[in-house]
């Protein structure tokens, strides 16, 4: 079995000469870039949650205990949560995050339209299959019998 993830532009391409293994493959590798995505998502989940955690959080902190210098309005309140170093770590979690599940996002649209033209080939295959022509020991032309009847 191929191992999928390793080189993404691999996965991507189709041998057009094995479409049957090609055909087998495409569901598992499918299945591990969705469920790669799905994991990206719940941990992007996560990472939202603990921002707004630590958002609140730091508010309260700084609610009770202001920055001197600074009043507690709605205004100060966003200069000091904005400056805070703990919340902008946890929006770069956010954000890294999020680069990662764009990324898996692409992928596996990516495998989507390979599926569609592994779907295309196996067509193209078949009906070349069946409208393929011989040359007889005359030199003349003629349709291949495909169908028995």
């Amino acid at each position: 079995m191929k191992d999928f993830g390793v080189d993404f532009r691999a996965d991507s391409e189709i041998d057009k000469n094995r479409l049957e293994d090609e055909s087998v493959t495409q569901p598992c590798m499918y299945g591990f870039y969705a469920m790669q995505l799905a994991e990206a998502r719940n941990e992007l989940d996560v990472a939202k949650s603990n921002l707004e955690a630590t958002i609140a959080r730091r508010s309260a902190y700084y609610y009770n205990n202001p920055v001197d210098g600074i009043k507690t309005t709605a205004d100060g309140m966003k200069v000091m949560v904005g400056n805070d170093t703990e919340i902008q770590e946890a929006q770069d979690v956010v954000d890294k995050k999020q680069a990662v599940v764009n990324v898996l996002y692409a992928q596996v649209n990516t495998v989507e339209q390979r599926k569609g033209c592994l779907d295309n080939l196996v067509k193209l295959s078949l009906a070349r299959y069946y409208n393929e022509s011989e040359t007889d020991t005359s030199g003349q032309t003629r349709l291949k019998e495909t169908m028995k009847r």
